[in-house]
């Protein structure tokens, strides 16, 4: 809320209460300040638009009302972010490429790099399907997903052979994969662990 506020300072455009839902809704997903920041870019966005139409729809000028972003646009700007192509493809996604994504966070987050190797990536996959039970893929068979991943654009991956030393990234943001996963209940359970 703090950084937000700060970045908006001077900023007539928003209501106050605007501000602390989105910093509110953005820190219960990921607490990336980034994001709201996006969220509050996008709220504009529309606000201007819905200006611009009503100017064009007649000839009398916009309200003061008119301009101000409330808690209504942020709400809107919020499900508009989160409802991302992205999102509804990792939902719909096979259960293995949902731990393939899940896995290679955890590995980014453990390495503290955005790119590691697929063989630390298979690792942990191959842990997360042992620990909740999930029938256990061969490696071939996590370089496949890796590779429909890739396909996707969801991955990135060095262009050699899918190998143990192959990089990988994500090409995604980590959010999405959360807020995907959120609703899931196997996956509460697999992000937590």
């Amino acid at each position: 809320m703090t950084i937000v506020m700060s970045r908006l300072e001077g900023c007539l455009a928003f209501d106050s209460d605007a501000v602390e839902l989105c910093a509110r809704k953005i820190s219960a997903v990921s607490g990336d300040a980034r994001r709201a920041l996006d969220v509050c870019r996008r709220a504009v966005e529309m606000v201007e638009a819905e200006a611009e139409e009503k100017a064009v729809g007649n000839d009398s000028g916009s309200t003061r009302e008119d301009l101000l972003v409330t808690m209504l646009v942020i709400d809107r700007a919020v499900k508009e972010m989160y409802a991302s192509g992205q999102i509804a493809f990792i939902q719909s996604a096979p259960l293995q490429h949902k731990v393939f994504l899940v896995a290679l966070r955890a590995a980014i987050r453990k390495a503290g790099v955005p790119e590691v190797s697929l063989g630390d990536v298979a690792f942990i996959h191959r842990q997360l399907c042992q620990m909740h039970e999930l029938s256990v893929p061969s490696y071939e068979q996590i370089s496949a997903v890796c590779a429909q991943l890739g396909a996707t654009r969801c991955v990135l991956a060095e262009s050699s052979l899918l190998d143990v030393h192959q990089l990988v990234r994500l090409a995604i943001a980590e959010d999405d994969i959360t807020v995907a996963l959120r609703p899931d209940a196997l996956f509460q359970k697999i992000c937590v662990s």
